[in-house]
């Protein structure tokens, strides 16, 4: 973190034993602001401290950056050993009172520290001691990196002051942009565990989103909260209570033992599906800062979820046979989007779907070779079927079900084997003809029928009982309770929309 001259008194116990230490636990150690303002073209100085807070009182060490610390005419040296010359910073830990720069006139006995670094440039180094005596390199662009230990001391001699890591100029020389003061804290010695807290959407509809939270490792001393669904990282746009939060949590959530449940609602108004949202958490009566938040955690919804919130319009299909409503309208309209029917032409002009005309065979490997053949496909020059010729309209979809293994044909007396082009397909036929299309590993057919005209043994069994655990058929509902599948019957065009849609999925 960074900070700068004057920027505030010491961090209090609270902050770093409670709010500060859930910036620690989230990883966000290293954040750095603004430094003092500076003349001219010359950065601005700028110093970075890897952890100020919930530091050991025993002692541990720190890494300090610095960048922007270039020469100016104010950064030359009032006495030896740099005298007149560039005299760097000092790079301090120390325990300083509210006052204590050099440049208002602050005597150096006002600054108590316990271990300095000078950062000097390289050829200077050894006039000022080496490293031996804290000398650091301090690049010709103004950065630097040191480590500095950092433990509680004993103050009881000291005035009231600041813990923290301090800059200014070295060797008598006096620059306001190179005081900076970085506050830092130690742990009381309590393990502090920092509040969790996660946003699990239950609800997604048309109306918005609904969202769990539950929060646990609050602090003990609060009975309620703030929280709300946030636009991820956004807190600093959200002002007051009148703020456009996504949802905002009415009543105010209650803390028990340090935990809290609540709903979020969101309505679909505020909501973006571009944006990624946060559940916030944060102290009752007071503005979003880092030291009143207690918890925050991504929400994650889905694209499913999103779909959900915000609906597709419904297609617009050509068909003047079927119409929005119609049980297999989505299936239908899925077929027409996606290419694999344009439909049957009138002689008026009009187009039709015919939802309950039977499927032929040949129409049927038009639908599965636009759905499932690759587009380089060609067919050989010589038909699998003594009823399909190369030239015939649906040749070589038909040559690609039987090159694909999808179809075998109906063997004939004489030996020959014929495709049945014009003949219609059957429920069982298209449940043998999609579980062969489908090339991922399949249950063992279950030892109980799904349904109830169906037997264990029968010839396309496996086949059908698959086509009820993979979800594609639910069967034809009967009163008895247990679905039929009807595996002689004819498949209509709106059931294999319905078959290819699922399989789709």
């Amino acid at each position: 973190m960074t900070a700068q001259n004057g920027w505030r008194k010491r961090v209090s116990a609270v902050l770093a034993t409670g709010t500060a230490a859930l910036l620690v636990a989230s990883g966000a150690l290293m954040v750095p602001a603004a430094a003092n303002a500076v003349e001219g073209d010359a950065p601005a100085p700028v110093v970075t401290v890897s952890k100020d807070t919930g530091l050991n009182p025993d002692g541990e060490t720190i890494t300090v950056s610095g960048s922007g610390f270039v020469p100016t005419d104010e950064t030359k040296g009032t006495r030896p050993p740099l005298l007149g010359k560039f005299t760097g910073v000092y790079v301090a830990f120390g325990y300083y009172p509210d006052a204590w720069q050099p440049s208002t006139g602050v005597a150096s006995g006002a600054r108590k520290n316990f271990d300095v670094k000078w950062a000097v440039h390289a050829d200077d180094m050894a006039t000022v001691g080496g490293a031996a005596n804290g000398a650091i390199e301090m690049s010709a662009d103004g950065s630097f990196t040191t480590t500095l230990a950092v433990s509680e001391q004993d103050l009881t001699a000291l005035a009231e002051g600041n813990y923290g890591i301090y800059t200014y100029p070295g060797g008598g020389a006096k620059y306001a942009p190179y005081e900076i003061f970085t506050p830092v804290t130690f742990s009381d010695g309590t393990e502090v565990v920092p509040a969790q807290v996660t946003g699990t959407v239950a609800a997604a509809t048309k109306t918005g989103l609904t969202v769990n939270v539950a929060a646990s490792d609050l602090p003990a001393d609060i009975a309620d909260l703030y929280g709300a669904l946030i636009v991820k990282d956004s807190e600093s746009t959200l002002t007051g209570m009148d703020s456009a939060f996504p949802a905002f949590a009415l009543p105010f959530p209650k803390v028990t033992n340090g935990s809290s449940s609540f709903v979020l609602n969101a309505p679909v108004a505020g909501l973006d599906r571009t944006k990624q949202y946060e559940v916030i958490l944060w102290k009752k009566h007071a503005e979003i800062t880092s030291e009143t938040i207690y918890a925050r955690a991504d929400v994650a919804v889905s694209s499913a979820q999103w779909d959900a919130v915000f609906p597709k319009p419904e297609p617009k299909v050509p068909f003047t046979d079927v119409a929005q409503g119609d049980k297999f309208y989505k299936e239908i309209a899925w077929m027409y989007t996606t290419g694999l029917s344009t439909g049957v032409k009138q002689s008026d002009g009009s187009v039709k779907y015919l939802p309950k005309s039977n499927v032929t065979r040949e129409a049927m490997a038009a639908f599965l070779f636009r759905q499932h053949a690759p587009a380089n496909y060609k067919a050989p020059a010589r038909s699998p079927f003594t009823d399909v010729k190369t030239t015939d309209k649906f040749y070589k979809e038909i040559a690609w079900m039987a090159e694909s293994k999808i179809s075998t044909g109906v063997k004939q007396p004489n030996g020959t084997v014929k495709y049945l082009p014009k003949s219609n397909i059957t429920r069982e036929a298209m449940a043998a003809f999609m579980y062969r299309i489908d090339t991922n590993a399949k249950p063992a057919a279950p030892k109980v029928s799904p349904f109830a005209d169906v037997k264990p043994g029968d010839k396309f069994y496996k086949e059908i009982a698959w086509m009820h655990s993979s979800g594609l058929s639910t069967g034809i509902a009967q009163p008895s309770g247990k679905p039929k599948y009807a595996p002689k019957s004819n498949v209509t065009r709106e059931a294999m929309a319905a078959f290819m849609y699922r399989a789709d999925r």
